[in-house]
C-alpha cells in the first residue's frame, strides 16, 4: 500500500512506503563445512522508501534504507543505505549527487557490464541486489544520443556470507584483510562516460570505466595452521580499465541481446561476453504472458572466471497469470559446457492477503567437478519460503 501525503510547502509532495521481508531456507542437507551444521536458516529484511519532489519536477530527493538480520550469518546482519541521492533535472541535462543505484544491461542470467553498484552477494546468490554507491552524475540529453558522466568517490567491498553462512565459497573470504592496488584504497575515486542511444528497434550503449574493479580476485592465504589449516581468502581489488557494450534489438515478438566487455589490469586483459534471446506471447490461456529466454556466457578467464560463467548455457521460462493476484511462474536451468555441471531454479509468486506477497523458490545444484568455482554449493540445494508485507 502507497501512501502519498501533500507536504505542509505548497511548492512540493512527499511519497513513502516499505516492506518487511520474512524469509525461511530448508536444506535438503547440512553443508559441506563443520560450521554448516543445520538445515533451516530465518532472516528478516526490512526496506523503506522515500521521495520528496518539487511540484515543478525539476527536484527529487530519493532515501532507501536497508537494514537485514539473520539467523546464524553474521555477515547477513547488517544496514545499508540503497539510495539518499538529489536530482536536478532540466530539459537537456540531469544532475543527480549522493548515494544511488545505476542499472546498466539487458541480458537475464548475467549482467557483464553492470559496473557501477557493487554486488550484495549475501542478499541473493544471483547477484540482483546492490549496495548503494556514491556517486556524482551528470545526464546529457542530445538528438544524437544519451551521455551519462559519472564520478564514483569511494569503494564499497563485495559482501560474502560467513564461516557458518550457506551458499558461500569453499574458502571463506575474509574481508577483514582486503587488499586494494590503489594506495588510497577504498577512497579511490573511479570514472565512468557512457553513451546510449534509439536507432530504430535498436537500443545501443558503451561505456567506458576507470577504477577499482567490482569483482575481486581471492588470495589464499592460511592463518594457525598449528589448529587444522584454517584456510581463509582475502580479497584483492585491482585498478581495472572496462570497455562495455550492450544492444538489444527488437523484431515483432523477438528480442536479441548482447552483453560484452574487455578489461584490462595491470597484469593482464580478458574478454568476456553473453548473448541471448527472448520471445515473448500475450493474451494466451486465459491471457497470461509467456516469455521464453535462451542464453549462452562466455569468459576467456575460464576456471578464474568470478561468476562461474565461462562456457555455459541457459534455458528459462516466465508465466504471468495476468490474475488479481499478480501471480508470476519462474523456471530455469543451466549447463556448463566445460565442467558438465547443472543448476536449475523455480520460483511462484504472488499476492497473498491485502498489502502481502508470497513465493516460494526451489535451487538444485549439481556441480561435483573440483574445478567448478561453483562446487562449495553442492550440499545447498534448498527450499526458499518468502513473506513479504508492504505498507
Amino acid at each position: 500500500m502507497l501512501i502519498v501525503s501533500q507536504a505542509a510547502i505548497a511548492n512540493a509532495y512527499s511519497r513513502h512506503n516499505g516492506e518487511l521481508r520474512a524469509q525461511l531456507h530448508l536444506y535438503n542437507q547440512q553443508g559441506l563445512y563443520p560450521e554448516q551444521d543445520y538445515t533451516s536458516n530465518q532472516s528478516f529484511t526490512f526496506q523503506s522508501s522515500s521521495l520528496w519532489q518539487s511540484t515543478q519536477g525539476r527536484d527529487r530527493l530519493s532515501f532507501v534504507p536497508y537494514l537485514s538480520i539473520d539467523q546464524y550469518d553474521h555477515s547477513r546482519t547488517y544496514a545499508d543505505i540503497r539510495e539518499l541521492i538529489w536530482t536536478r533535472t532540466s530539459d537537456h541535462w540531469e544532475i543527480s549527487a549522493g548515494i544511488g543505484r545505476i542499472f546498466w544491461g539487458v541480458t537475464e542470467f548475467n549482467h557483464l557490464v553492470d559496473i557501477v553498484n557493487q554486488t550484495d552477494l549475501v542478499a541473493d546468490i544471483d547477484g540482483e541486489a546492490k549496495l548503494g554507491q556514491p556517486m556524482i552524475n551528470l545526464s546529457l540529453f542530445r538528438p544524437w544520443g544519451n551521455m551519462d558522466l559519472l564520478l564514483l568517490p569511494g569503494f564499497r567491498q563485495r559482501t560474502f556470507p560467513s564461516v557458518e553462512g550457506r551458499l558461500r565459497t569453499p574458502v571463506p573470504v575474509d574481508t577483514k584483510k582486503v587488499q586494494y592496488q590503489s594506495g588510497q584504497g577504498y577512497r579511490h575515486t573511479d570514472f565512468a562516460l557512457r553513451w546510449s542511444h534509439v536507432l530504430g528497434s535498436a537500443d545501443l550503449g558503451i561505456y567506458l570505466f576507470q577504477g577499482t574493479s567490482r569483482d575481486p580476485i581471492l588470495l589464499m592465504s592460511s592463518a594457525n595452521l598449528t589448529q587444522g589449516q584454517n584456510l581463509r581468502a582475502s580479497p584483492y581489488y585491482p585498478q581495472i580499465t572496462q570497455i562495455g557494450l550492450d544492444t538489444q534489438f527488437t523484431r515483432g515478438n523477438w528480442l536479441y541481446k548482447w552483453e560484452a566487455r574487455w578489461r584490462r589490469n595491470r597484469r593482464d586483459q580478458d574478454f568476456a561476453a553473453q548473448l541471448g534471446v527472448e520471445y515473448a506471447a500475450y493474451n494466451l490461456h486465459k491471457g497470461g504472458d509467456l516469455a521464453i529466454f535462451f542464453e549462452y556466457g562466455w569468459d576467456e578467464q575460464k576456471e578464474h572466471a568470478f561468476s562461474g560463467i565461462q562456457d555455459d548455457l541457459f534455458l528459462g521460462a516466465r508465466w504471468l497469470f495476468n490474475n488479481t493476484q499478480s501471480g508470476e511462474l519462474i523456471a530455469a536451468i543451466n549447463y556448463d559446457l566445460d565442467y558438465k555441471t547443472r543448476g536449475a531454479v523455480f520460483e511462484f509468486s504472488q499476492r497473498a492477503f491485502k498489502g502481502s506477497k508470497f513465493s516460494l523458490q526451489a535451487r538444485v545444484f549439481n556441480t561435483d567437478d573440483p574445478r567448478d568455482v561453483l562446487q562449495g554449493l553442492t550440499a545447498d540445494d534448498h527450499i526458499k519460503m518468502t513473506l513479504t508485507l508492504f505498507f
